[in-house]
């Protein structure tokens, strides 16, 4: 197995549940997404399967106004996110503990919301109900001065919670998933760059513009 994590409250030492294969298929699906958002939905797929969840979802925020500016899920669950989206997204205590806690690692629910937040707020006791959601393990890193990324994974009521071991799994990924993030918005700012000399030089018709093959500026 790869690193090994912190101990458990039992003593013993929880290590991640991918082997050193499986982490690098997983990476190489992320990585591949700065190109390609394909593989974004791929590593998602692989982190629900690695996790033993049933639903994943990967978004990026806006930290000022909490504008998702990337979402991906898997599988697309309808119902339980249109009415997730339509009684719950602006109370939603998972949400709010998420964006107060430390980044750059992962949560179990038992350390964000206590036992009496989930037996009396709607969020649990109606949408967790209703859409067989039993545990949820959830993870946030910080991308740049204005972003926030977050990955929450979801288990049924019948399925064991989630453990160390899938906290400490998710936990390796989240640096790769941090970087690939910035990486894809440095690219993202080189096209806008780019556009902007190619524009400027049009306008004051000087200098010689080399486009690629997309009409960038090289």
């Amino acid at each position: 197995m790869a690193h090994k994590s912190a101990r458990t409250a039992a003593g013993c030492v929880a290590e991640p549940l991918l082997d050193a294969d499986g982490l690098s298929r997983l990476l190489s699906d992320l990585y591949r997404a700065i190109e390609d958002p394909q593989g974004m939905r791929d590593f998602l797929a692989g982190c629900v399967a690695a996790l033993g969840a049933f639903s994943g979802s990967i978004v990026v925020v806006d930290r000022s106004g909490r504008t998702p500016r990337f979402m991906a899920c898997h599988p697309h669950f309808g119902a339980a996110a249109e009415t997730y989206v339509g009684c719950y997204d602006d109370d939603d205590p998972v949400l709010a503990a998420i964006l107060k806690a430390e980044p750059r690692r992962a949560y179990l629910l038992g350390e964000l919301i206590d036992a009496r937040q989930r037996a009396v707020h709607p969020y649990f006791t109606e949408w967790a109900v209703r859409h067989d959601v039993g545990d949820v393990l959830t993870s946030r890193v910080s991308c740049g001065s204005s972003l926030d990324l977050m990955a929450g994974f979801l288990r049924s009521r019948a399925a064991p919670p989630f453990g160390e071991a899938e906290r400490e799994t998710l936990g390796l990924l989240l640096p790769h998933m941090e970087l690939v993030n910035e990486l894809h918005l440095r690219l993202d700012r080189l096209g806008v760059f780019a556009d902007i000399a190619q524009e400027q030089m049009f306008h004051a018709e000087q200098g010689l513009a080399v486009l690629d093959e997309d009409g960038r500026l090289l």
